[in-house]
């Protein structure tokens, strides 16, 4: 299936795509933000066709210099990307997001506590100061409930101080790793939640996408400890009273890790 696909200018967003020397296209900070700032925006819908096939994304015409040339074509296969899952489980088709890379220490998050899953707008967020050019970032083991079957799902190689040596899903994480990020604020922030507001404290799970939570609960069923997880930011009233999750409260009354 081919989608003709606008630019991140369409969001706004300062963001820019790149193909590397292996020929892979990836996400770019095109100018520089701060801790707990609002890096971009996107929209999101299901995934075509129940996520069994690859799209392929065609740019549509450039109306920014950091949007790609017409015509360029992304092959994304829904398997091997960053195509999140919605709570039900169903692929999720996110645009430019879907090129940001992997980091066991990453530079993006996003806020599924205060947001609505049900709107199709969403955002990332930055987990520290990020410098214009810097490639963009998520962890997939906090996104991911099991992605064993991608390829390279097996080996990380991010080179970071929290490397897991694995980007293939939380549910194959080491046992201690998985505790450090049900213990994360939703700007991956670890106790004793310097910054942090209380009530971005109150549940385990909140960096992990909705989906991962469904997930870890139903495993909590068949006999895995579960402790309370934060809730379904659509039903939850907490979700519209916090929702003061804006850009400018994101960073000014925090500290980066």
């Amino acid at each position: 299936m081919r989608l003709v696909f606008p630019g991140p200018s369409y969001a706004l967003a300062q963001v820019t795509v790149r193909q590397n020397d292996l020929g892979q296209w990836t996400l770019h900070a095109a100018k520089d933000f701060a801790f707990g700032e609002r890096v971009y925006e996107f929209w999101r819908s299901d995934w075509p066709f129940g996520g069994r096939d690859s799209v392929v994304v065609v740019a549509s015409t450039k109306l920014d210099k950091f949007d790609l040339p017409e015509g360029t074509v992304i092959n994304l296969d829904p398997k091997e990307c960053a195509a999140k899952k919605d709570r039900s489980g169903h692929f999720q088709f996110s645009g430019f997001d879907l090129l940001v890379s992997h980091s066991c220490l990453p530079n993006l998050t996003y806020n599924d506590l205060h947001e609505d899953e049900d709107d199709e707008w969403q955002c990332a967020y930055a987990t520290r100061d990020i410098k214009s050019g810097e490639a963009l970032t998520i962890d997939f083991n906090s996104v991911f409930w099991d992605r064993s079957g991608s390829s390279g799902a097996n080996d990380c190689h991010c080179g970071t101080s929290k490397c897991v040596g694995t980007k293939a899903g939380f549910k194959l994480l080491p046992k201690e790793a998985q505790e450090e990020r049900k213990l994360m604020t939703w700007r991956r922030v670890l106790p004793p939640y310097q910054g942090e507001k209380e009530a971005d404290t109150k549940y385990l799970g909140m960096a992990l996408t909705p989906h991962v939570r469904e997930s870890w609960r139903a495993d909590s069923e068949l006999g895995c400890d579960c402790p309370e997880t934060a809730p379904s930011s659509s039903s939850s009233s907490e979700s519209s009273d916090d929702s003061e999750a804006s850009d400018d409260e994101s960073s000014s009354d925090s500290a980066s890790e």
